[in-house]
């Protein structure tokens, strides 16, 4: 797809910042970023990104080094190269639209590259 790259999604639970950072790289992860709930409040969560073919041996080793890792719901996602900024009411109509499309019984996910929405 133009614009997404496919990643692995790693989610990794109640570690501080400066150990999900040490075992990411020690992983081989791409990138680190904070989760954040519904509400768009920041939790003590971290998504951490890695190329697909590093994506198991990546929880393995983040298991390994004593992190929670939430297997569950990490998985493989298509992550926008480049966030795009839009105004307010674009926002809104970006966000409504999601919505919108993840009620329909078809979809599994959705994906953009609109800064601020999550996927």
């Amino acid at each position: 797809m133009f614009n997404f790259m496919r990643q692995g999604q790693v989610l990794v639970h109640g570690a501080d910042e400066d150990t999900v950072f040490e075992a990411a790289i020690d992983a081989g992860a791409d990138d680190v970023q904070p989760a954040f709930d519904d509400e768009g409040n920041p939790t003590n969560d971290f998504k951490l990104f890695t190329q697909v073919e590093a994506f198991s041996s990546a929880i393995s080793k983040l298991q390994e080094l004593g992190l929670n890792v939430n297997v569950e719901e990490s998985e493989l996602v298509y992550r926008g190269t480049a966030e795009v900024a839009v105004d307010d009411a674009s926002y809104e109509k970006c966000e409504a639209l999601m919505e919108r499309l993840l009620e329909l019984d078809d979809v599994d996910n959705v994906y953009t590259n609109c800064e601020g929405l999550t996927s």
